[in-house]
């Protein structure tokens, strides 16, 4: 889940940074001080619809976010893989 708080994410440059994936990439994680290979891919449709149900229940802000921008948040979906 990519929410930049509901604004749009900028570099130090002042740069608009563009969080969501068009496709799925292979791509590491570090999570507990453990290297995970991983594949992203951005969510569509009913499949982020339904992320986002699950999101919104865990994590209400991330709606209040949502409705501080005209923009749709991107969500990646994280799947671990072998090596």
């Amino acid at each position: 889940m990519a929410g930049a708080a509901g604004q749009m994410p900028t570099d130090s440059g002042g740069n608009l940074i563009t969080l969501g994936l068009g496709f799925s990439a292979l791509v590491k994680i570090e999570l507990g001080g453990r290297t995970i290979p991983v594949t992203a891919e951005q969510l569509h449709g009913a499949d982020r619809e339904q992320a986002w149900r699950q999101i919104t229940t865990a994590a209400s802000r991330f709606a209040t976010y949502q409705r501080k921008t005209d923009r749709e948040l991107p969500i990646t979906r994280l799947t671990p893989r072998s090596g």
